[in-house]
């Protein structure tokens, strides 16, 4: 595990870059911090290589964001809240068709 960044009163706080060890679910993180934890505009990069860019309140994915799966190719744009897709959203297949729904 590797951080770079930046701290306030010993706490990852502002712009930081978060990466970590091959083997676990996350690979990377690049975005803002709060109190030790992902909180602001963020982009997280999964070990599989699936992407969530968007905003995350106390480490979770929370507000406007954006799934893209790599092995499908699909794509999840809408609103989060403690981590799971809430509310309006439209998904893109990787054929480019939409579906717009709520969740």
């Amino acid at each position: 595990y590797r951080y770079l960044g930046e701290y306030k009163a010993d706490m990852m706080y502002g712009y930081g870059v978060e990466e970590y060890a091959k083997g676990g679910p996350v690979a990377r993180y690049d975005g803002y911090f709060k109190n030790d934890q992902r909180h602001g505009k963020g982009l997280l990069i999964f070990s599989n290589d699936d992407e969530y860019e968007g905003y995350f309140v106390k480490g979770a994915r929370e507000g406007l964001g954006e799934m893209r799966t790599a092995a499908t190719g699909e794509k999840w744009f809408g609103t989060w809240k403690y981590g799971q897709k809430h509310g309006e959203g439209t998904r893109t297949q990787a054929d480019g068709k939409t579906i717009k729904g709520t969740w």
